[in-house]
């Protein structure tokens, strides 16, 4: 995945555009979009309960940008590396120290991260194993996207490969998503992101500040639990597509990172880079939860139960919340 001025961006902290990402988002459900508000089981246990970790990490294993939940494990990409929790005890269980791991998926009931020099992957059995190592010092970063047949993709600037999960190996193969900001497919289709030109569906371009799409800062596409598709635009917040235009969800008005679409409870959750997380229920705001101490929120995921993951930079907290005071858990 290219990112557009991404390490200035990193240093400075301006944005999230040194860490977008994936595919989306994120989850596991339906194969073609494992985005992070794929909603999980909490109560799985699936996979063995592992001892805590003992190494000490780099505080940029806290600096979190993406998330991926399967069984009793949730699964972080950090700027330090990728690390998992047990969600089960709160303790990381494991850790691998990379650069920048934005972008992770759930294939077979195991864990792919795609980061800066590797692409990983981590079960509780197999442990960890690097792929596609790459000595370029550059914007780019290994992005993953899990196609409509559920077979996982991996693209790196303009390069691409596809799983083998017979061989153990990656294949080269024709560039459908590389060089994309960010990519989803939604119903069967590619969606990508252009950077600061528009939302790219197959071949089409959708542009930016256009009547398809009235803002100019589209950086993520993310699908909810009934299976709509939504832009994060960083200049104006959340936007849903309707089948023919990109229309704003109430709620927020910049920065948007996260949406997720908790069913059970007929309840909106949307996520702001700064401030932290909105409610909404029929596109009323029912209530605003302030994670600001978080700096940065990239990320968040919702579980079955309602309550909701939140990635910050640094830190990750769990939200339960019942019409009454949020309940906070510091996990990080």
């Amino acid at each position: 995945m290219t990112r557009p001025l991404a390490l200035a961006l990193l240093f400075l902290g301006c944005g999230p555009a040194a860490a977008p990402r994936a595919p989306d988002p994120i989850a596991v459900g339906d194969p073609s979009e494992p985005e992070l508000t794929r909603e999980m089981d909490e109560a799985s246990t699936e996979g063995p309960a592992l001892p805590a970790l003992e190494r000490s990490l780099a505080p940029q294993h806290d600096q979190i940008y993406e998330l991926a939940r399967h069984g009793r494990h949730l699964f972080l990409g950090a700027q330090g590396g990728a690390s998992v929790i047990d969600v089960p005890t709160g303790q990381r269980v494991a850790a691998y120290d990379e650069f920048i791991c934005n972008a992770a998926v759930v294939v077979a009931n195991e864990f792919w991260t795609g980061c800066d020099k590797h692409v990983l992957r981590w079960s509780p059995q197999r442990g960890w194993r690097e792929y596609l190592a790459n000595d370029e010092n550059d914007a780019d970063y290994y992005d993953l996207l899990v196609d409509p047949q559920g077979q996982l993709l991996v693209a790196y600037g303009s390069q691409q490969w596809r799983y083998d999960a017979g061989t153990d190996t990656f294949e080269s193969t024709p560039s459908t998503f590389g060089g994309s900001y960010h990519a989803v497919f939604h119903e069967g289709e590619l969606w990508s992101i252009d950077f600061m030109n528009g939302i790219r569906h197959g071949s089409s371009l959708i542009p930016v500040s256009s009547p398809v799409y009235p803002v100019r800062d589209p950086r993520r596409l993310s699908i909810d639990s009934q299976g709509r598709l939504y832009a994060e635009d960083f200049g104006a917040g959340i936007f849903r597509w309707d089948g023919q235009r990109f229309l704003q969800v109430h709620g927020i008005t910049a920065k948007g990172t996260g949406v997720a679409y908790d069913a059970a409870r007929n309840r909106a959750w949307l996520l702001h880079y700064t401030e932290g997380l909105t409610v909404t229920i029929d596109d009323q705001v029912v209530k605003t939860i302030d994670l600001s101490d978080l700096t940065y929120m990239r990320r968040m995921l919702l579980e079955s139960d309602g309550s909701v993951w939140v990635a910050g930079w640094p830190g990750l907290v769990r939200i339960r919340w019942d019409g009454g005071d949020p309940v906070r858990e510091d996990i990080l």
